[in-house]
């Protein structure tokens, strides 16, 4: 068995690998987190800060425009009942000794920043992680097919990563 997010669901991904760990249940073979999120400094740790946001804000990011992002920023940092901090930083605390990742994010999107410092995380800490971010791309490059021949590549890397962990 595997598991899969995109955007919220790749972080939803990552929370749900170290909930299973923690709580001593089995683990997936493999995940694939698409486009995934870091808040800041509670996934990646605080070396690593939150991207600038050049692509929203220049309009280059098809499904994020500058609004919408400083309005998810507000949430996530200064609504606090929500949960989000705790979550991720219990997500942080837990990417070691997860089975193989991969992580895959468009060139242009507002996240790849950040996706791209998770699976440095999960490398640092030891983990097996594949990185790969499809130029020329936005946000969950997969969701693109069949109309962009890279979001057919990416299909074709994320099925094959899967095929070659799940047995």
């Amino acid at each position: 068995m595997g598991v899969f997010g995109c955007s919220a669901g790749g972080a939803m991904t990552l929370m749900t690998l170290v909930e299973l760990k923690r709580r001593g249940l089995e683990l997936p073979a493999a995940a694939i987190a698409s486009s995934v999120p870091s808040i800041g400094d509670s996934i990646v740790g605080p070396r690593v800060t939150w991207p600038s946001f050049e692509s929203a804000r220049s309009g280059r990011d098809a499904f994020f425009t500058a609004g919408w992002v400083d309005k998810f920023i507000q949430v996530l940092y200064s609504e606090p009942q929500y949960g989000y901090r705790e979550a991720f930083k219990r997500t942080a605390d837990g990417l070691d000794d997860l089975p193989p990742v991969m992580i895959t994010v468009g060139s242009e999107e507002f996240l790849v920043s950040t996706a791209k410092a998770v699976a440095d995380r999960i490398q640092e800490l030891g983990g097996e992680v594949v990185y790969r971010e499809h130029a020329g791309m936005q946000h969950c490059p997969q969701l693109y097919f069949p109309h962009f021949p890279e979001a057919s590549t990416c299909l074709q890397e994320m099925a094959d990563f899967y095929v070659s962990n799940v047995r």
